[in-house]
C-alpha cells in the first residue's frame, strides 16, 4: 500500500517555482553543476562553462542571492558551491 504525498503548501510551490525559474537559464544551470562537483573560483566555473568571467560572476550573484550557491573567501577569491543539496 502506497502513502498519499501531502500536498505542498502555496509557500514551498512559490518557492520551488523560483528555484526552477532560477535555473531555467542554461549557463546557471551549469554552474550549480560544476558547483556540486567541488568547490571553485569563479575564473575556473568560468572557463569550464564557457563563458567570461563577467558573465561567471553575474549570473553566480544570482544565484547565491537565491540561496542556491555559497561563497566563501579565501585570501582575495571567492570559492563557491552548492548551498541547496535539494537542488541536485
Amino acid at each position: 500500500m502506497t502513502t498519499p504525498i501531502p500536498e505542498p503548501t502555496k509557500a514551498q510551490l512559490e518557492s520551488a517555482a523560483g528555484t526552477f525559474a532560477m535555473l531555467s537559464a542554461p549557463v546557471r544551470l551549469h554552474l550549480v553543476s560544476l558547483a556540486a562537483q567541488g568547490e571553485y573560483d569563479v575564473g575556473t566555473l568560468a572557463e569550464r562553462a564557457g563563458v567570461s568571467i563577467a558573465t561567471a560572476s553575474q549570473h553566480l550573484g544570482k544565484l547565491r542571492l537565491a540561496g542556491i550557491i555559497t561563497a566563501r573567501r579565501e585570501g582575495r577569491r571567492h570559492i563557491y558551491t552548492v548551498d541547496d543539496p535539494h537542488v541536485l
